[in-house]
């Protein structure tokens, strides 16, 4: 349903969605779609549109890699993966890799965009508590019964997290 424009502003000018676009829910019922359709992906990429002050996708992308080592931005910029339900909408990569090159004009800027995106956190998940370390990281329930909240205080790494090479 929702689609990531290239241009919030150029998008918000057509016609048709102010008069909204109608869409069939599998339980049969139609919803009308005006300018949700692009407000709500383009939150993910600018929030000060809602007059949020946290950094949007894309700054928080291009912070990240400017903190690397100059030699080494080049290997992350094209080794991009998305992950997670708010990336499948449409146009959303394309969008991405628009802004990204013309943010910090990289221009082999490269994103994979796996199919299952969706799962990749319950993945990366599934995968870390079969580690060896997880057990150590973990608070069982009967722990957190018992405890309560504070038990998150008590067990949280303190030097940072570490992890003993294989």
């Amino acid at each position: 349903m929702c689609s990531t424009a290239f241009s919030l502003d150029k998008a918000l000018d057509f016609k048709d969605l102010a008069q909204g676009l109608g869409y069939k829910l599998p339980d049969g019922r139609t919803v009308q779609l005006g300018l949700e359709k692009y407000q709500a992906p383009e939150l993910i990429l600018n929030p000060s549109i809602d007059g949020r002050e946290e950094k949007g996708i894309l700054e928080l992308l291009t912070d990240a890699i400017s903190k690397c080592k100059n030699e080494d931005r080049m290997s992350i910029i094209s080794r991009i993966v998305l992950a997670g339900g708010a990336t499948t909408t449409k146009h959303f990569e394309e969008r991405l890799v628009y802004s990204i090159r013309k943010a910090r004009r990289y221009s082999k800027v490269c994103i994979t965009a796996p199919e299952r995106r969706t799962e990749n956190a319950w993945l990366g998940g599934a995968i870390l508590t079969t580690l060896s370390f997880f057990k150590g990281m973990s608070i069982s329930k009967a722990d957190f019964m018992e405890h309560g909240s504070s038990i998150l205080v008590r067990r949280r790494p303190r030097n940072g997290f570490h992890i003993d090479p294989v």
